[in-house]
């Protein structure tokens, strides 16, 4: 999709300078979306724990250097308030099955 579109309007000489210029536009786009999802959880609560732990796992899965980016922001934004919900949910279901979705986040740790 985007070599396809860029390269249109590009010369020969253009084509890696724009081509970098659309990554890092990109890789803005997506860093910026994170801190959206960060904050709608962090300070509106719009978002459960369970979509920030399947982002989490989204972002690991892809393991690409942006995605590992944007993991870190999601961290430092929601780390801390994640923890403890994550950890009152699984004290809360430790007589009943875990609620599907959310994990101790030493699961994550490889």
């Amino acid at each position: 999709f985007k070599t396809d579109h860029m390269e249109t309007f590009a010369t020969e000489e253009e084509s890696p300078r724009v081509m970098l210029e659309f990554e890092e536009m990109l890789l803005c786009r997506k860093v910026a979306f994170i801190r959206l999802i960060g904050e709608l959880y962090k300070q509106t609560n719009m978002l459960t724990a369970r979509i920030i732990h399947e982002c989490i796992k989204k972002l690991l899965i892809e393991g690409e250097d942006e995605s590992l980016e944007c993991l870190c922001i999601l961290m430092k934004l929601v780390g801390k308030p994640l923890d403890m919900e994550t950890n009152n949910r699984l004290l809360a279901k430790t007589e009943t099955k875990p609620e599907t979705g959310i994990y101790n986040l030493s699961v994550y740790t490889m």
